[in-house]
Formats: structure tokens, C-alpha cells, sequence
């Protein structure tokens, strides 16, 4: 989620949970000649099968509506390597493909995307340090079997080209009693809203090594996590790591399984300047993968020891170099990344945006011309969330995109259990989009079992509140995801699909539904049918202005409801009072058996200016799909009515 914060605790794979290779041994013992380390052309990527039986999957309707379009089941709010999670843009789309989704968007953080704010050195002054507001926390942790150990922060030796005023330097020691065993210290940049974490195309990282003690048995190593990727070559799904092991050895390059072993000569006794390129050394370990599709999840400094041999030394001075973090081209590269995975998923509409989150307040930016921000200089650096929504949102119109508002109560995981608690969530929610003017958004994310502690039936009341003030927001419903890992988005706590009643899966036509509203909200696994609602020609989403009707009839789509359901159609009224409490009903509830033939009628009293909406409601009472609503008024609205929303019996 954003901020990610919810994940397990970082994995270190180490070669001793590996199965043994006569290679492996062969570098334990020094005895491996060196060999040029060749880079090949990457490609093909493979792609393994990998789709569990019977995974959840979405619906697959192919009968049109009467305005002769079908329903796209799309993933919205996705994120990948170019985020904080631990997803692939590759893990992503494979559960897209796994999970029948016909169109899927990749939204990651713009800042992010940019690097902005981002870790650029460590000098090793103290294990806690703080840069550009961000504190890191070197946290200390041991593997194996350990007879000794030691480590921390010394003032001598440290490194002559470390420029700090202040002598400091990583002092590690190791030593196992058999076998393999390793004392590291674990970047903690949690507290500095993990500003390691980026894509890692154009990153290098430099770092003064000084081993004490090291040999065939014993190294110095940098630890570096890569991204999750689902299934490939014969390997497991899970995240990749990279070991850089820095001792007085030949250079040479070795994968075992998930981890890949570096082994990077360096002199004992004396400061050696490093330079890792982990594009290029993931590109030979693993060719099978494009290794710009990886993220520098998670790093570790330690001393590694084989069969009792001590593993000695120093780091200081740790750099990040990133070289392709300017501008929009982060841009180009997702783009270039998608086109791969276009070719190997044909079957998934893939579409790469941004989510503009620097601040307070996170907006999905889908369509139109898209820029990377740069905070520092634009209007975005707003004095307030309310001030950074609003300018976020017209500058998204101004390329000719669509805003969505994210998360509408927050990133929190947490659940407000009392019923007051979360009326008084949606209140002091309600009150800043009114007076905000929802920010002049055209999206806002509803589709949430449970986020920032408010439950579905807090979103949908928080969205009545908008459509009775007049603000015309689409509903749409979310995971977003950021690990990707194989099942998940079947299993995770959010994972609702937004379906597009569109004539293509084409980012026009998804995105001309998601402006008239032309939308319905299903949970992955829970609800495989199709929703639609239309008033005497006028579809889901629209406007309709007919002061001489005081009744009207409401058709209701809802094929293939889940036995024993029930369809809630909801009434509330549109009088623009700026109102913070819903005043919308269920006002009418009707059996799944009614729907027999996928449809039915109902009258509906339009006396006075009113939207009208449906949920489909479980015989348990969960609430698994929504539809968008219809807005039937007797007067046009003082702020007019959008384009894309007027009704075919309004005029124009």
C-alpha cells in the first residue's frame, strides 16, 4: 500500500540454504580460476506457467449491453519496481493474466519514479544518521552458527576519500564454529519512507572496502535485494538477491537459485574503491529476466565465515549513483518495460501511469500527456493537502487526464470497529472533499474492504455524501497492490476489479467509461457476473434532466449473482446542501432468483432530485459488488453538467 509498510520483515538468503554445488565448494576453497565476466543480451524472458488451479478469476461476460459494450475487468492502482513494494512490473501482470484480467494499470509514485528525496551517501558517523530529513537505522542480525561475532560503528580505521568531518567506518567480525555463518547490519530506511528503494536501472553503488581477514574461507559482503518475480527458468517465485563478496579471490559470478553470488577481488590490508553495477551483474546471473524490471529493495553490510575461518574488515563511504532518474525518462523506461510484457501477455491491456503522492494527499493520474513532477519547483509544493490535491488535480486536466482521489481516509490497515467511530471517519472526511470541492477530481477509490480503518460501507456512504452535494464522482474499486506475488491479489485483504463498459480494452475507451461513469466495482473471487443500470435509455453514470417526470423506470442488469444474494437499490437525494452525512436508503431489496432472465424494472419515484445506485449483497451480508449511479434531476445544475456524463434525454 501507500506507504508500504505492511510486508514481512526483509529475507537474507544465504548459499547455506542452498543446495550444495561442486562449484559453490570450489569458491569456498579459492580454487575457481577467473573468468571475464560477460554481460550477454538479455532476452528472451521466460515465462513459466504458473497459474494455480482454480484461482480466483475475473468475470468474463461477452454478451453487450444494450449500448453494444462488454464489461473489461480492470486491475487499477497496481504498483511494481518503480515503487516501495517488492513487486515486479513482471509479477504483476502474471497475476493479471492468472486472475482473467483484461486491463490493468500501473500507477507507482511520481517522487519515487524521481528519486526525490532519496538517499545519495552513508558516511558511517553513527548507526543512526539522518540525510535530506530521512533517518536511517543500522540494525545488526546473524545467520548460521556463530562461535564469534562483533561489530559497530569505529572512528580508525576509516577511508581517506570520506569526506566527513566526523572519522567513522563499519567495523564487522565473524567467525563460525562449522559450516556457514554471518554477522550483518540491515539498512532500516523504514522511518525515511524507505528512500532506498528504486528502480534500479542507471543505479550504481560505490563503497570503500577494507577487509581485515578474508580468504577462500572468510569475506566482506554487501547484500542487495532485487524485486519479487513469479515462476521463471525453473526457479521458484520470490524475491532475488544479489551477494557482493569482497575478497582476496578471483572475480567470478555464480547463480543459486533466487540468490546470485559476486565475488569482487579486493586486497587485505588496504581501503579498496568498489564500484557495483547490479543491472549488469543481474543480467548475467539470471538472463532469463530483464534485470530493469528490479527495485534496490533491501541492503546488508556484513562479514561472512566458512568452517570456522574469521571474516574480518571495514566499510565506509557508501554512494548511490543513479543516473536515470531525470525528467520523464523513469517514463520511457516503464514504457520500454511494458512493451516487453505487452509481447508476452497479449490477453492484458497494459497501461503505465503515475500517482502524484509527494504530499499530503495521494491522486492516481491516469491518461493525457504524463510528467514526472518536480516538487521542488512547481506548484505541488503546496502550503496544505487541500491546496496540493486541487493543484495536483487541474495540473492531471491540464495534460488531459483523468484525477482520481486515493484512499480517501488513509493508508492505515487498521479497522474502526465501533459504529460511531466510523461515522465520524466519513464526517470529517465528507467535510474537507465538500469544501474542497473534491479537490476537482474525477475518480474517487471506493472499492476498499477495509483501508485507512474505514470498512466498505464507509466508502459508500463517504461517496453518497459526494453524489448528494452534486460532485460527480466515479467509483471505482482497488487493490493497490505492491507485492505481486503469485495468488495474492485473490487473497489480499482489498483486491476489487472495476469493470469498464467499453467498445475496446483500449486506454480511449477505458478511459471514456471511467469519465461517464460507465463503471461497475466487483470483489476478485467473490463476484464473477456483470452489473448495469440504465433509466429509459439513459446509461450508468449519466445525468438526466427531466422536470416533467415525477416517475421513471430503472432497469437493472445483474447476471450471475451468487445463490441467495440480494440486490440493494440505493436512493439518495441530490439537494447540493453540503450535507457531511449520507441521507441515501435501500429502497427496494430483491432476491437474486428475480433475476432469472439478467434483468428487471422498477419504478422509480423522481419527484424530487435523486441518484440511484445498487449493491449485490451476499446471503451472509457482504456486500461484493456496487454499480456507479444514475442522477435524476428535475433542474439542470448550477455548475453544469460534464460532457461525458449528459444523458441522451437531456439537452444539450
Amino acid at each position: 500500500m501507500c506507504e508500504f509498510h505492511d510486508e514481512a520483515d526483509p529475507q537474507l538468503l544465504t548459499s547455506a540454504s542452498l543446495p550444495p554445488t561442486r562449484r559453490s565448494f570450489l569458491q569456498r576453497l579459492g580454487l575457481l580460476t577467473a573468468g571475464a565476466l560477460v554481460v550477454p543480451g538479455v532476452g528472451p524472458w521466460i515465462r513459466d506457467a504458473f497459474a494455480t488451479p482454480g484461482a480466483a478469476k475475473a468475470a468474463d461476460i461477452q454478451t453487450p449491453n444494450q449500448f453494444g459494450l462488454l464489461p473489461y475487468p480492470m486491475a487499477m492502482h497496481i504498483h511494481s519496481s518503480f515503487s516501495e513494494g517488492r513487486a515486479s512490473m513482471q509479477a504483476q501482470v502474471s497475476e493479471a493474466a492468472a486472475t482473467g484480467v483484461k486491463a490493468m494499470w500501473f500507477t507507482d509514485h511520481d517522487w519515487r519514479m524521481s528519486a526525490s528525496a532519496y538517499r545519495q551517501v552513508v558516511h558511517f558517523d553513527a548507526l543512526a544518521d539522518t540525510e535530506k530529513g530521512g533517518k536511517w537505522v543500522w540494525r545488526p542480525t546473524t545467520t548460521g552458527n556463530l562461535a564469534d561475532h562483533g561489530g559497530g560503528i569505529v572512528s580508525s580505521p576509516v577511508s581517506p576519500l570520506d569526506p566527513s568531518a566526523i572519522h567513522g567506518a563499519l567495523y564487522l567480525r565473524a567467525a563460525s564454529v562449522s559450516g556457514e555463518g554471518a554477522y550483518h547490519f540491515y539498512a532500516d530506511h523504514a522511518a525515511a519512507r524507505q528512500n532506498m528503494r528504486a528502480n534500479l536501472s542507471g543505479q550504481q553503488l560505490a563503497i570503500e572496502v577494507l577487509p581485515m581477514q578474508a580468504g577462500p574461507g572468510a569475506c566482506l559482503e554487501l547484500v542487495l535485494s532485487l524485486s519479487y518475480h513469479p515462476p521463471v527458468g525453473g526457479r521458484p517465485a520470490g524475491q532475488y538477491q544479489i551477494a557482493y563478496r569482497f575478497s582476496p579471490t578471483p572475480a567470478d559470478t555464480s547463480a543459486h537459485g533466487l540468490l546470485g553470488i559476486v565475488t569482487v577481488p579486493c586486497i587485505v590490508g588496504v581501503w579498496n574503491s568498489v564500484v557495483l553495477d547490479p543491472v549488469s551483474d543481474a543480467a548475467a546471473l539470471w538472463p532469463d529476466i530483464d534485470p530493469r524490471d528490479n527495485s534496490s529493495a533491501d541492503l546488508w553490510l556484513g562479514a561472512r565465515s566458512f568452517d570456522g575461518t574469521v571474516a574480518e574488515g571495514c566499510f565506509d563511504y557508501l554512494r548511490f549513483n543513479r543516473s536515470q532518474t531525470s525528467g520523464d525518462v523513469p517514463i520511457q523506461l516503464q514504457h520500454e518495460l511494458v512493451s516487453v510484457y505487452q509481447a508476452m501477455f497479449p490477453q492484458v491491456m497494459i497501461n503505465h501511469r503515475i500517482e502524484v503522492s509527494k504530499y499530503g494527499g495521494h491522486l492516481n493520474w491516469f491518461g493525457g500527456v504524463q510528467h514526472l513532477n518536480k516538487y521542488s519547483s512547481t506548484a505541488l509544493k503546496g502550503s496544505g493537502p487541500r491546496n496540493f490535491k486541487t493543484t495536483a488535480c487541474d495540473l492531471v486536466h491540464s495534460y488531459g487526464g483523468l484525477a482520481s482521489i486515493n484512499h480517501p481516509f488513509g493508508t492505515g490497515s487498521g479497522k474502526l470497529n465501533a459504529v460511531d467511530a466510523q461515522e465520524g471517519a466519513s464526517v470529517q472526511t465528507a467535510a474537507g472533499l465538500i469544501a474542497g470541492g473534491a479537490y476537482h477530481a474525477d475518480i474517487l477509490e471506493v472499492g476498499y474492504r477495509n483501508r485507512g480503518n474505514a470498512t466498505l460501507e464507509t466508502h459508500l456512504s463517504l461517496w453518497d455524501v459526494m453524489s448528494q452535494n452534486g460532485l460527480w464522482l466515479t467509483g471505482n474499486g482497488v487493490s493497490d497492490d505492491h507485492a505481486g506475488t503469485v495468488g495474492v491479489w485473490a487473497t489480499m485483504t482489498n483486491h476489487f476489479l472495476t469493470y469498464a463498459w467499453a467498445a475496446s480494452p483500449t486506454e480511449a475507451d477505458l478511459l471514456s467509461a471511467l469519465q461517464a461513469g460507465r463503471v461497475y466495482c466487483g470483489e476478485l473471487g467473490a463476484f464473477t457476473g456483470a452489473l448495469d443500470l440504465s433509466v429509459e435509455g439513459n446509461p450508468m453514470g449519466s445525468i438526466s434532466v427531466r422536470p416533467d417526470l415525477n416517475r421513471r423506470t430503472a432497469t437493472i442488469i445483474a447476471i450471475t449473482l451468487p445463490p441467495d444474494s440480494v440486490v440493494e437499490l440505493v436512493q439518495g437525494p441530490v439537494d447540493y446542501a453540503g450535507s457531511i452525512k449520507s441521507s441515501a436508503m435501500i429502497v427496494q431489496t430483491f432476491p437474486a432468483a428475480l433475476f432469472g432472465s439478467g434483468s428487471l424494472d422498477y419504478a422509480v419515484d423522481t419527484s424530487v432530485d435523486s441518484f440511484i445506485r445498487f449493491n449485490v449483497r451476499t446471503s451472509d451480508g457482504v456486500r461484493i459488488a456496487f454499480s456507479n449511479p444514475i442522477f435524476l434531476l428535475r433542474a439542470t445544475p448550477r455548475t453544469g453538467i460534464p460532457t461525458a456524463r449528459r444523458a441522451p434525454d437531456t439537452p444539450g
